[in-house]
């Protein structure tokens, strides 16, 4: 056995490592959209009261928990 050798990785595993990295960095970049929506146009419409919060209720729903659900 040569231990310098790194081990070989079946072609199954192979495309579940690369599934599962895919998964990853889309959910990576879900997190950044979320954290962009939040930034850049739910906060300016609160704090210049451009809308009510009823308003931004109805359009963005629960954007907020689902961004602090994600970042975990």
């Amino acid at each position: 056995m040569d231990l310098n050798r790194p081990p070989t990785i079946s072609k199954d595993n192979e495309k579940r490592v690369k599934i599962l990295s895919e998964v990853f960095e889309t959910e990576q970049k879900y997190v950044k959209y979320l954290e962009t929506l939040l930034e850049r146009f739910i906060k300016p419409l609160k704090s210049l009261r451009l809308a009510t919060q009823q308003e931004i209720s109805q359009v963005f729903c629960n954007i907020d928990e689902i961004y602090l659900g994600k970042q975990i």
